[in-house]
């Protein structure tokens, strides 16, 4: 059976951020019939199935662009960071060994940065799609659940989506980071995340 790419898209709304606290920094999920196949490919860009680059900020915001994922990036299965116990669990993570760097910032200015984001340069902004390939069985009526996204240099697992769509949060408010998931050459919409965040710095 061939493997079917899986879209993840993700955007931090968190404007003019002042600390690494509030950069997206991993991301965890489960595919529903217990999906536990893929690679990360070396491709990213800003919008899905395309090759539109990403745009890269300096310590200084000097702006440049990619469309190579950055080394820091990587996926694992069933990693601790995920929900109790499933093996399944996908997590697309940036805190891979050495200086935190290449995480997703919010909107400028950056009038307000500390040298915890200066420190960690440089960061993606905007949207960042990742394309995970090779996934066996996956599906348009392939469901995601137990969507959880962390900040900064170490996971809060503060957000969790349920199969039915709510969440439970926990911790101080924050903007609402967007996360989506689309499937295969059709592109059908699996599941599409916009909750309220939380943010622990």
């Amino acid at each position: 059976m061939t493997g079917t790419t899986l879209y993840v898209s993700m955007t931090n709304n968190e404007a003019n951020p002042t600390a690494a606290g509030q950069l997206l920094s991993d991301l965890s999920f489960v595919l529903s019939g217990g999906l536990n196949t893929g690679t990360l490919s070396n491709k990213i860009s800003s919008t899905v199935g395309s090759s539109n680059p990403i745009t890269v900020l300096d310590s200084s915001f000097n702006a440049t662009s990619t469309t190579s994922t950055p080394a820091k990036w990587q996926l694992s299965f069933g990693n601790s960071e995920c929900v109790a116990g499933a093996t399944s669990c996908y997590f697309l993570n940036d805190l891979t060994g050495g200086k935190p760097a290449d995480m997703i910032i919010g909107p400028g200015p950056y009038t307000n940065a500390n040298p915890s984001i200066t420190g960690h340069s440089p960061s993606l902004a905007g949207a960042v799609v990742f394309e995970i390939d090779n996934i066996i069985g996956l599906t348009s009526n392939t469901t995601v659940s137990n969507v959880n996204l962390s900040f900064g240099t170490g996971p809060d697992g503060a957000f969790t989506l349920e199969n039915d769509g709510s969440g439970t949060n926990q911790g101080d408010p924050a903007p609402e980071p967007a996360v989506t998931f689309l499937a295969g050459a059709g592109l059908a919409a699996l599941a599409l995340v916009r909750k309220p965040r939380q943010v622990r710095i």
